[in-house]
């Protein structure tokens, strides 16, 4: 008997055991799936605040757009309106029932048409919407269809400008007479035309004729820098060297530089390096950077380098002078900015040569950068692309029609082409082709009045571009040039009335894009 009551015992405890050790595995288990769901339930809470958090500021970028005080419209590339928000049902109440024929998508079609060529995303460009002026921001939402139109209002920014402009322009214009006047005197004065003097006078007279010539200075940069920021400012292009400008340049510094205990250092690459710049303008962007570098260093060297490119040229004027801080560089290329100290002499400058500087080398197509720390020198480097006639010109035409949008004037293209075959069969083929070209350049001139226009030797063509002039009153004044080329040559009576070809393109007939009007002008 207690052989099966020990059995019974050794069994129980063995189920036991098995019981507890099933029961073991199991809440390990257990545990390992509680925890997981705990983790799963700790991810879903944070999934869901994310999630919340996501939707409100979802929300809140979306009350941007309706709580935006500038128009925001949305659309297909046909037409079909998306979205308005509240502020573009304000300021265009027709918007709706307009739609896509409303004033605010002029030319909307052929910029769509543009970015996707060029394979861009957006642009801004100037419109004229009723009397309001607007900067059209266009972007094609994650490539298209969609596109979206942000307008901001620069109504008054323009007018603003405009007189700031007019004020400088007259201001200068004012002075530019009687300081004319004054100068001429003194010269008489000084040379003795209107009677002997003393050694005294004589100082006196030098120090009046110094500062009208510095005031004449001031006066020629202010309108320079008013044109150029009215888009009004021409360039005189030809091929020029860049090597021969600044050999130029760097023998009227020379002098100077001995003066000072200063070592000029030049290098230039070997052979022309031949670009289509307005000589004049280049030639004092080097100057301006020579004459800041000889102003604030006291003593090593300055130097001008020269790197040829395959697109352009680099351009350097590095110095060992007092340097700019780092403060102060983002403000180098504003108006009327001076940071250091003049080394020699007492005149201070206007503060406008290096923003000049800025402009004429912006009007080539390039772009100008400064690097600098406090007392190791400064070094100003800029670049000048390798622009064709056509590339120049396209430059113009950009900055003209910026202006025409903006002031509701008329623009016009023209190009006069010379087709030489038929000079040739007529016996004109005497003179030069260079020549015959630049005598048609002279006519073009005459005739319209203009002292800048751009041409191209590959293509035989001459390009002129004309603000605030309608295309009928161009074709009248190209109807001339015609008839005055032919009779300009060698053998007029031989020259068909045919030998010039003309084509002309205007704004806004033939588009409100330069490349609209560049491909329609290019395509004759």
């Amino acid at each position: 008997m207690s052989g099966v009551l020990l059995l019974t015992i050794l069994l129980a405890a063995g189920l036991l055991l098995l019981a507890l050790r099933w029961a073991n595995t199991r809440w390990t288990r257990w545990k390992a799936e509680i925890h997981r769901l705990q983790k799963l339930n700790d991810k879903m809470v944070a999934d869901l605040v994310d999630r919340r958090a996501i939707e409100r500021e979802l929300a809140h970028m979306a009350s941007f757009s309706e709580m935006a005080p500038n128009p925001i419209i949305e659309t297909d590339t046909t037409g079909n309106l998306r979205y308005i928000n509240p502020a573009a049902l304000a300021i265009f109440p027709d918007l709706q029932s307009t739609g896509s024929s409303h004033p605010a998508f002029e030319g909307i079609g052929r910029v769509l048409d543009s970015l996707k060529r060029d394979g861009k995303a957006m642009m801004t460009r100037p419109i004229k919407v009723g009397e309001r002026i607007y900067d059209q921001q266009i972007t094609l939402l994650d490539g298209g269809p969609d596109v979206r139109l942000y307008f901001s209002d620069i109504t008054e920014l323009k007018h603003l400008d405009q007189l700031k402009t007019d004020f400088v322009n007259m201001v200068s214009h004012e002075l530019r007479s009687p300081l004319t006047a004054i100068n001429a005197s003194i010269r008489l004065v000084s040379g003795g035309l209107l009677g002997i003097t003393t050694q005294d006078q004589q100082n006196a007279l030098q120090l009046a004729q110094r500062n009208i010539e510095r005031l004449s200075r001031l006066i020629n940069e202010l309108l320079d820098i008013a044109k150029i920021e009215a888009g009004k400012l021409e360039l005189h292009c030809e091929s020029a060297d860049l090597n021969t400008m600044v050999a130029e340049v760097l023998r009227n510094f020379e002098p100077l530089a001995r003066e000072r205990g200063l070592e000029l250092r030049c290098r230039l690459p070997e052979g022309p390096q031949e670009l289509f710049v307005d000589r004049d303008k280049i030639v004092q962007v080097f100057t301006n950077l020579i004459q800041n570098a000889l102003k604030f260093t006291q003593k090593g060297s300055v130097e001008i380098s020269i790197q040829p490119e395959p697109d352009g040229v680099h351009c350097q004027v590095s110095d060992t002078g007092q340097g700019i801080s780092e403060n102060d560089l983002p403000k180098v290329f504003g108006k009327f900015q001076q940071f250091s100290t003049v080394l020699y002499g007492k005149e201070k400058g206007t503060g406008l040569g290096l923003s000049l500087c800025k402009g004429f080398v912006e009007l080539h197509g390039g772009h100008i950068r400064v690097e600098s720390k406090p007392g190791t020198g400064s070094a100003f480097i800029f670049f000048l692309p390798r622009l064709s006639a056509e590339g120049i010109f396209r430059n113009q035409v950009q900055r003209f029609l910026q202006e025409a949008v903006s002031h509701e004037q008329p623009l016009t293209l023209v190009k006069f082409t010379i087709e030489r075959w038929k000079l040739t069969m007529t016996g004109s083929h005497m003179e030069e082709p260079d020549v015959i070209l630049h005598r048609l350049e002279a006519v073009v001139k005459s005739a319209f009045g203009v002292e800048s226009v751009v041409v191209a030797q590959r293509q035989s063509a001459v390009w002129l571009a004309l603000p605030e002039i309608a295309k009928m009153a161009a074709q009248n004044l190209a109807t001339r040039v015609q008839t005055d080329f032919g009779a300009s040559l060698q053998k007029p009576e031989s020259v068909p009335s045919n030998a010039v070809q003309v084509k002309l393109v205007s704004y806004p007939e033939d588009g409100s894009l330069p490349e609209q009007l560049m491909e329609r002008l290019i395509a004759a």
